[in-house]
């Protein structure tokens, strides 16, 4: 199944998605029932898939996909453009990705007639927990004909846990303004902000109405009442921020001072007040319903440790199309002081908004949870998010105000000792977000406790991209810290690094040269022109193209110079960057010996880096080759593995194999070798450490469930570049490891730099 087919037309076969039961309720854990018909008989469903999401994307939902010629299901992958993992339906497994897990064995399948019934267990995480929005669940499925069903909406889902009760993130000290007194509450809730049904501040010498200076915010109108002198009803009711007051013995409400901040899980309610004489107490007292009436009691915040606070963000101000931005948030009281003994609670949570006001809707506004270490933009009504992200993700997510690049250790904890968390972001802005902008920071400790939403500053996000033109930078072997991917199975790929102050989309075409100079006549030169991801290999005669083909397409062009491998080139892009590489074949007479290296890049307004020299071309490339047998069947056989290096076999420092049905060291025939120590181990079931380590030919055997590794029999030997690691296995045979499982290389060399996972060849264990 090609996920680059959601949304797009089919071709209607005769198997199609039926129903789900449930189809509509709420929680956190649920075993869903499909059913999917043919009227050809059951026997003519092939696949079947399904997934739950606020839209028809597979990115940032839970999904599976079950394939009845296998009996094996799968869980979609985060990104949505792979797997998590699968398994044989009914096996003991749990399947998981950021938004899901997936129990295979209390799922199940049957068949009936022309009725498929597929039954998933699935436990939802907090990541698809951000807002009471109720998901929909979508149904699709395929016949033996290979013509698939149009994606249907089944039912819906609220992924939330109605036994949670919003709880008090802070109240702030008041603010004099005249004569009145404006009083900050926010309460917080998992479910999200439509959870939270009412917030009551109440001012009394106790938690009584009676006699008191109570108001209630009802979310549903968005209005506020102030109690009567009784306690026994309200004054009057009216919708925050109309001109007006409300008022009874005790005080006077301002309802037209009055505001309410939503955000997606918090709501943050202002009350203005001016108190009268005949209040007796001013104990502050606040309370908060859920959507069902349910409330955990009144709290009373005495905290003598105050709230943490919002310090700065670097720039302040500016004008630009794309920036890096970084706010500084402190922790309350990093260390014990008077009425503080303890030191105040660790940061859990920061905000940045970039808006006219302290709103999330219509904002950039980027929320980072530092307790499951996430990131979350905004989406455009402010009422939940597009996305919940690991923080050290390589990943962009966009509004419609701004995108958001994540490059990899975005939220810092605590770096300097003192309570301080430097938060970054990486952003650029769209036209329409054109204009001066505010910076608000927010910050919440790990006891509730929340600082208000703090203006730090200002940016004129630019609709026009800076006058700069785009930069070349060094050249890398084809393996990045920034981009992993896996390695090139032909000829020899550099990574080229082409960059924009206003963002890597804002660049057009790149250009890849290898000649005795910089010119385009009888040279290997590439264009890659960004828009159609397409790749061209220029003539002998540098006046055309002898080809043009979309990057990855299975393939080759080739002039005189050179032979240049479409499917295997890779390209990725983080914030201001565009990585590239492409490997080449040189034919003779053409080699790397007296040639150089250039790149050059031009953005959308034509503006050119020009032609940079990168250096000659050198083979350091450091390799995955191949495994031998690369293919076959049995319980008990001798692999040789071999790995290269460009600086010599001495440069490589570790490589690892994998035996498995999919890229991951749990439940694997798992193992890592270091050269130098002539260490070798095996990985344990769970795929977090090792069972054991021994010196590669002393004698013994490690094992876990799935192999024995004959240490004994085991060798290597080195010569020149290459690394030939000789392993002798016995798979053990069982439900958990028969079948076809993929071999997978990888290799490091004293430089960190590796070759990601490369797929070697399969072996099929009986």
């Amino acid at each position: 199944m090609l996920f680059s087919t959601i949304g797009d037309a089919q071709v209607p076969g005769s198997a199609k998605p039926v129903s789900v039961t449930p189809s509509g309720s709420f929680g956190m854990t649920q075993a869903f029932t499909f059913q999917y018909s043919d009227s050809n008989g059951v026997g003519d469903i092939a696949k079947v898939a399904n997934f739950i999401n606020l839209s028809l994307t597979w990115a940032g939902s839970c999904g599976t996909y079950y394939d009845s010629s296998t009996n094996t299901i799968r869980l979609i992958n985060e990104t949505g453009d792979g797997w998590a993992g699968s398994a044989a339906m009914g096996t003991s497994v749990t399947l998981q990705n950021l938004y899901c897990s997936l129990d295979v064995g209390h799922s199940s399948v049957s068949a009936s007639g022309n009725t498929l019934t597929l039954t998933v267990a699935l436990a939802f995480t907090a990541f698809l927990r951000d807002t009471t929005e109720s998901k929909t669940i979508y149904g699709w499925a395929q016949d033996g004909s290979g013509n698939a069903s149009y994606w249907t909406s089944l039912g819906s889902w609220t992924v939330s846990d109605q036994s949670s009760m919003p709880s008090l993130a802070s109240l702030q000290p008041p603010v004099t303004v005249g004569s009145e007194n404006i009083y900050s509450v926010t309460y917080t809730d998992p479910n999200g902000y439509k959870d939270i049904g009412t917030i009551d501040l109440l001012f009394n010498s106790s938690n009584n109405w009676a006699n008191s200076c109570g108001v209630e915010y009802v979310q549903a109108t968005n209005s506020v009442q102030l109690t009567n002198d009784a306690g026994t009803g309200w004054v009057g009711t009216m919708v925050i921020g109309t001109t007006g007051t409300l008022s009874n013995s005790q005080c006077t409400l301002d309802v037209g001072q009055s505001s309410a901040l939503i955000s997606p899980n918090f709501i943050t309610v202002s009350f203005a007040f001016t108190f009268k004489p005949a209040l007796s107490g001013m104990l502050p007292f606040s309370m908060s319903k859920n959507s069902a009436g349910q409330s955990a009691g009144w709290n009373l915040n005495l905290s003598g440790c105050g709230n943490p606070r919002v310090g700065s963000v670097s720039p302040s101000s500016g004008t630009g199309f794309a920036q890096d931005f970084t706010a500084k948030f402190f922790q309350s009281s990093p260390s014990p002081t008077a009425g503080c003994s303890q030191g105040g609670p660790a940061i859990a949570y920061g905000a940045m908004i970039f808006n006219t006001s302290p709103s999330w809707a219509g904002s950039c506004g980027v929320y980072y949870d530092m307790s499951l270490s996430i990131v979350r933009l905004v989406n455009d009504a402010g009422t939940g998010w597009v996305r919940a992200v690991v923080a050290d993700s390589i990943i962009s997510m966009e509004n419609s105000q701004c995108i958001l690049y994540l490059q990899g250790g975005d939220t810092a904890g605590s770096p300097n000792g003192f309570g301080e968390w430097d938060l970054r972001a990486s952003l650029s802005f769209k036209p329409v977000f054109a204009g001066s902008k505010n910076i608000y920071g927010w910050a919440m400790d790990a006891g509730g406790n929340a600082s208000q939403y703090t203006a730090l500053g200002t940016w004129n996000a630019s609709s026009t991209p800076a006058a700069v033109p785009p930069q070349v930078k060094p050249l890398t072997p084809f393996f990045t810290q920034t981009i992993d991917w896996t390695t090139f199975s032909t000829g020899e790929a550099y990574t080229f690094d082409f960059s924009d102050v206003n963002g890597y989309n804002y660049m057009s075409t790149l250009t890849m040269l290898i000649n005795s100079g910089p010119s385009r006549t009888g040279g290997c030169v590439i264009d890659y022109d960004t828009v159609s991801n397409s790749l061209s290999l220029v003539n002998d005669s540098g006046t055309g193209y002898v080809g043009t083909m979309v990057l990855g397409t299975t393939g080759t062009m080739q002039n005189s110079q050179c032979i240049i491998d479409v499917g295997q080139s890779k390209v990725a892009n983080n914030f201001l960057d565009y990585f590239l590489a492409v490997p080449a074949t040189f034919k003779s007479p053409f080699s790397n010996t007296g040639k150089s290296i250039y790149g050059s890049a031009i953005d959308m307004a034509g503006a050119n880096s020009g032609l940079v020299n990168l250096g000659p071309p050198t083979d350091t490339f450091i390799k995955a080759l191949s495994v031998t047998p690369n293919s076959g069947t049995g319980n008990t056989q001798t692999f040789s593995f071999k790995f290269s290096d460009g600086d010599g076999y001495g440069a490589i420092s570790g490589v690892k194999v994998i035996f498995n049905s999919s890229l991951s060291f749990a439940q694997s025939c798992g193992i890592y070798y270091v050269p130098s120590t002539g260490v070798i181990e095996l990985v344990n079931q769970a795929g977090d450490g090792w069972v054991g380590a021994m010196t590669i030919g002393a004698t013994g055997t490690l094992h876990n469930n799935q192999c024995t590794l004959d240490v004994g029999n085991s060798s290597a030997t080195a010569s020149g570049s290459n690394l030939t690691l000789n392993l002798v296995l016995t798979f053990q045979s069982g439900p958990g490891f028969s079948g076809q499982q993929t071999i997978y290389g990888w290799t490091q060399n004293v430089t960190s730099s590796n070759t990601g996972w490369v797929n070697l060849g399969n072996w099929t264990v009986p």
